[in-house]
């Protein structure tokens, strides 16, 4: 047994650490490996939640020690699992971390802290940076359409951001920490966006929206790789496109749900331009969660793990309705695919065509061929809008 993999595994924690794992154990390895060298003072469980785990992630968990394992023969997505791992590890708070994620020592202790700094705020999340050390995001605000910024790069240049820990609307769940509290008063993590994706966003905005803050820690930082839901070789479901398609679905989902919120947040900027100033507007509403109280927020919906018992095989009957959704999610995408063949069809033989074929024998340039090509096609409809302005948490 490889005694870098010793994970958190206290039986009286505080936190429990949820890792959801699919597929690349290289990937799932060093995730574990940084939270087993953690440094934290925190009483933790680490739970490791394998969702038709490929055999390179079974190998990882088969070497590692301490963590409660729990197994699906079904990919249940990330608000299901998460669930499932609240109730069966009943500590104050949940962090949960992304296979695709790796903390820095001293993570659990700062988040921690945050949290304990200040009674209304029930979620704390890390900044995250990318494996060139660049930071992605310290936070997002989110906008009165439902789509949101980070707070990083050229959007956020020439702005002066808090060395302590600030209000954001938004934080990146692939390092965060959430009061069970606000998990049992908003219903639990939202599953009406399975498998994936607008999850942190439901639980943050849930918050803010029942009068508590949401914070970032700018000095913890999680290396982020991104993209653990995508593989070349792991089929459709698998595919970027999938990814697109749920965020076109997802999106008015969430404005629907939170439409008194987002009619008192700021609208979007038409561009990139003063982002910074911006920003800087943003995160003073974030700051002013009274500003965006809602007297009757919605609870999440547990259509998947209602009813159903703790247990660390997935019970037959989550597997069921995770599998009959997942096989609506299916037809749906298939037609969506089916609708964006119909129109690139249409584009053939046009000049925008001729255009992207020009740019496609380019090497250097296919990448931003097939961002211009997709740009054309959201132009008429606004989800496809929205999705060019997307640059929220993934």
């Amino acid at each position: 047994m490889d005694p870098a993999l010793a994970l958190p595994s206290s039986p009286v924690p505080d936190v429990v650490v949820v890792v959801l794992a699919t597929r690349r154990g290289d990937r799932l390895r060093a995730c574990l490996e940084a939270i087993a060298a953690d440094d934290s003072n925190v009483a933790a469980q680490a739970v490791v939640c394998c969702n038709a785990a490929d055999p390179s992630v079974m190998d990882v968990v088969a070497a590692s020690s301490g963590a409660v394992v729990m197994r699906s023969q079904v990919n249940l997505g990330t608000a299901v699992t998460w669930n499932r791992a609240a109730e069966a590890i009943k500590a104050p708070r949940i962090a949960i971390v992304h296979e695709d994620a790796r903390p820095a020592p001293g993570w659990l202790d700062a988040l921690t802290s945050a949290l304990d700094a200040d009674p209304d705020t029930v979620i704390a999340g890390a900044t995250t940076v990318g494996v060139d050390g660049r930071v992605n995001a310290q936070g997002f605000v989110l906008w009165s359409d439902g789509t949101s910024w980070p707070v990083s790069g050229q959007l956020a240049a020439g702005l002066e951001l808090p060395e302590q820990p600030y209000p954001v609307d938004i934080v990146n769940s692939a390092t965060m920490l959430v009061e069970r509290t606000h998990w049992e008063e908003s219903g639990g993590f939202h599953e009406g966006t399975f498998p994936l994706g607008f999850v942190e966003q439901e639980v943050c905005t849930s918050a803010r929206a029942r009068g508590h803050r949401v914070v970032v820690v700018p000095a913890t930082r999680s290396v982020h790789e991104t993209g653990a839901m995508y593989d070349e070789h792991g089929g459709p479901l698998a595919s970027k496109a999938f990814g697109r398609f749920l965020y076109e679905r997802n999106l008015p989902r969430f404005r629907a749900r939170w439409a008194a919120v987002l009619e008192r947040q700021l609208d979007p900027p038409r561009s990139t331009s003063g982002s910074s100033g911006a920003l800087a507007a943003g995160l003073a509403r974030a700051a002013a969660p009274e500003a965006v109280l809602d007297t009757s927020p919605p609870s999440a919906e547990r259509s998947i793990t209602a009813g159903a018992p703790a247990a660390n095989d997935a019970p037959a009957e989550v597997e069921q309705r995770a599998t009959e959704c997942l096989d609506v999610c299916r037809n749906d995408f298939l037609a969506w695919l089916t609708r964006e063949s119909d129109e690139l069809a249409a584009l053939r033989g046009t000049t925008v065509w001729r255009a992207h074929e020009a740019l496609v024998a380019r090497p250097r340039l296919r990448r931003v061929a097939g961002s211009a090509l997709h740009g054309v096609l959201r132009v008429s409809r606004a989800p496809r809008a929205a999705w060019s302005r997307r640059v929220g948490p993934t």
